[in-house]
């Protein structure tokens, strides 16, 4: 007679697959429906290790499109789950996901907490891959607090765990965050090879989310430089990708990067109307350092416009959201401009 139970599973199994899949190459809306589906099997008779698995994949997914308290609720259960039938390992990633999720908010506290939780735990099961996923997302925090050494050794750390792994989906992702590092210290040079390289490894692997999100810092290196016509093309291309994802927070990183453009070329009634759009979608994704970074392209925005009163509204917005971060350079920088307007 048929084992139900590992039929049920193996059936769950390749839905997970081909939801991850799905995801991967941009298709969320399948995504979400092939995890759904494995959930509802799961769901079905005893708990399984695999059921913790399936809803923080899913959480995953809902988060990179913007839908924070959607995936922070899954992540809970993905937890609870863990905790009763699952490994460390999976308690580690449950844990960790909830620290993304307190980072996004800005509640980088409880993220460092969360995180320190989930690296004991990853470390306990010997799993060096999620200790360099969990070290590079301590280094972002230590990145947007001007932490940059240590933030630095996160990354490269984190970079060496995931090469001897050949782990090229993780490669991607601490190679764009050593590139915007890079690109932060002025080493312009070698945040163009971080990105390129990371690029390269993301069409490979067709992974659209993450195509979308290097065009957008490779927009933003552009914009630095002030090369904006090859600027507004990546920044394009990144938009299309996010819209097509469904991807709220992508898709007001892309506009926050458009309205810079436009206010750059002196269309600052557009770039206006686009950051107000760009705020707008940040705020429903909770996501405070974006938010905090696109009042102050709009206090910039009312500079060039002569409103003075609405910029230095705008300016003290953008510092008291950097305070709320620790995001200490950010402060430093907002603060001098404002007594220059005083």
């Amino acid at each position: 007679m048929p084992d139900r139970r590992n039929n049920r599973s193996g059936r769950a199994r390749r839905l997970t697959e081909q939801g991850r899949a799905a995801d991967v190459r941009g298709d969320t809306t399948a995504a979400l429906e092939y995890f759904d589906r494995a959930i509802e099997l799961l769901e079905t008779g005893p708990q399984h290790p695999l059921l913790a698995d399936a809803l923080r994949w899913k959480g995953t997914t809902l988060r990179e499109r913007g839908e924070t308290q959607r995936a922070s609720e899954l992540y809970e259960r993905s937890l609870a789950i863990a905790q009763q039938v699952g490994t460390r390992t999976a308690q580690a990633h449950g844990i960790n996901c909830l620290g993304i999720i307190a980072q996004r908010r800005g509640d980088f506290s409880a993220a460092d907490g969360l995180y320190q939780k989930a690296l004991a735990l990853a470390d306990a099961a010997g799993d060096a891959q999620l200790a360099g996923m969990i070290g590079q997302n301590r280094g972002v925090m230590r990145q947007i607090r001007g932490d940059y050494t240590v933030a630095e050794e996160c990354y490269k750390e984190a970079l060496r765990a995931f090469e001897a792994a050949d782990n090229r989906e993780a490669m991607t992702w601490v190679l764009n965050n050593l590139g915007m590092l890079q690109q932060t210290l002025g080493s312009l040079h070698a945040a163009e090879s971080s990105f390129e390289r990371a690029l390269v490894l993301a069409v490979e692997r067709g992974d659209r989310r993450m195509e979308g999100l290097l065009e957008l810092n490779r927009a933003e290196l552009r914009l630095s430089q002030n090369r904006v016509e090859e600027a507004e093309a990546c920044c394009t291309h990144a938009y299309d990708i996010a819209t097509a994802r469904g991807d709220h927070l992508n898709a007001a990183e892309s506009l926050k990067c458009r309205g810079g453009i436009e206010r750059r070329r002196g269309s600052c009634e557009r770039a206006r109307a686009t950051l107000m759009v760009a705020k707008q979608l940040a705020d429903e994704c909770e996501d405070a350092l974006l938010g905090a970074e696109v009042l102050r392209e709009l206090a910039q925005v009312c500079e060039v416009t002569g409103d003075r009163e609405a910029a230095v509204n705008k300016w003290e917005g953008a510092r008291d959201g950097f305070q709320h971060l620790g995001a200490h350079p950010d402060v430093t920088q907002v603060t001098s401009h404002l007594q220059l307007l005083r």
